[in-house]
Formats: structure tokens, C-alpha cells, sequence
């Protein structure tokens, strides 16, 4: 029997990072209070910045003005590590119970069981197929020696 993949878990879906951002480097202040705050020891960040207003005031903007951004974004970064260890542990159960039906054998397993019972019934109504057949051959004769005879 293969494994159905159609039953694996699906990995989380992460919306799409910007293919423009604004790097910030963190000053020493603001990594001890995002490595406090979130656990995340980071140097900088990359900011999504489509329209690129945060660039053109990153220069004006005091650090306390830019740390709730920061958080923001190493609190999403470990939601999303979150999401994906979960994930991978479902993915490992999943395989670890796959292989497990794969190792089963293949009397116990369910698809086994559903062919035996597929044979029984064919082999029970085998004698009325036949005759239906037979029956349909007969017809398709007699239909073609009528219109011959017409």
C-alpha cells in the first residue's frame, strides 16, 4: 500500500515578505529590550517598506519612535516559528503513523479488507453478470439479423 500524502499535514502559510524593506540596526538599548521582551537577540531587522515612507524618515525618527516596529516584528517571527514547530511535529507524527500502517501487514491493513470484500461481491453477482451478457450478446444478434431482414 502507498502512504496517501493527501492526508500529511500542511505547512503554516506565511504571508509574502516585501520585496522592499528598510534595514534598521538596533542600538544596544533596543536589543536588550527585544532580547527581554521577546527572546530574540537581534542585530537589525528588515522592515517591509513597499512605498518607501520609512526609509525617507528613518533619519528624522528618534529609536524609541521605531522600537515598537521591532517588537512587532520579532513578535511575528516567533509566532512563525511557533507555527512551523507545531507543524513539524504533526509532520512527525504523521510519517511516524504512515510508516507504521505501511510496516502492518497486509491482512490488517483497511485496504485489504475492502479488496477482499470487492472479490466476494464480484464473485457472488458473477453469475448474473454473465447472464446479463449473455443475454446482451443474444439481443444485439437478434437486433442485427432484423435489421438485415428489413
Amino acid at each position: 500500500m502507498a502512504i496517501d500524502y493527501s492526508t500529511a499535514p500542511k505547512p503554516p502559510e506565511f504571508p509574502e515578505m516585501s520585496k522592499v524593506v528598510c534595514r534598521v540596526v538596533l542600538t544596544p538599548e533596543q536589543r536588550e529590550r527585544v532580547l527581554a521582551e521577546t527572546g530574540r537577540d537581534l542585530t537589525y531587522v528588515d522592515l517591509p517598506d513597499a512605498d518607501g515612507d520609512l526609509t525617507r524618515e528613518i533619519g528624522t525618527m528618534a529609536p524609541q519612535d521605531i522600537t515598537p516596529l521591532i517588537l512587532l516584528y520579532a513578535v511575528t517571527l516567533n509566532e512563525q516559528d511557533e507555527a512551523m514547530r507545531e507543524y513539524l511535529e504533526e509532520l512527525d507524527i504523521w510519517q511516524k503513523e504512515a510508516q507504521a500502517e505501511e510496516d502492518k501487514p497486509e491482512e490488517e491493513r483497511p485496504d485489504f479488507k475492502v479488496k477482499q470484500e470487492i472479490e466476494r461481491i464480484k464473485l457472488y453477482y458473477a453469475p448474473e453478470a454473465d447472464a446479463i451478457k449473455a443475454a446482451m450478446k443474444e439481443a444485439t444478434s437478434k437486433y442485427k439479423k432484423s435489421e438485415e431482414a428489413s
